[in-house]
């Protein structure tokens, strides 16, 4: 379990050139590793480029759920997210 912890948020996706493997990085002079896609031979470059978009995407993707489920306007779904990515479940 994380109890919500992960290095904040903007991410970014960095490439070094097609074919190359894809980062994502956290924010700052000295900005820590998140991951890497790699491309297959399935879906291609293409493929792991949107899910390396959708890596990124995820600290603000947490937050904006967060506000939903503060409004009061949360489905269940939501909320099971929101404990997925915070290690609760």
């Amino acid at each position: 379990m994380n109890n919500g912890k992960h290095t904040p948020g903007e991410w970014a996706v960095q490439q070094q050139g097609p074919g190359c493997s894809i980062s994502i990085i956290g924010p700052g002079q000295q900005s820590p590793f998140i991951a890497h896609v790699l491309p297959d031979e399935v879906g291609g470059e293409t493929i792991a480029i949107a899910n390396a978009a959708l890596i990124a995407a995820a600290p603000d993707l947490l937050e904006a759920a967060k506000l939903v489920v503060a409004a009061g306007k949360a489905p269940n779904i939501l909320i099971s997210a929101i404990a997925k990515a915070e290690g609760r479940e």
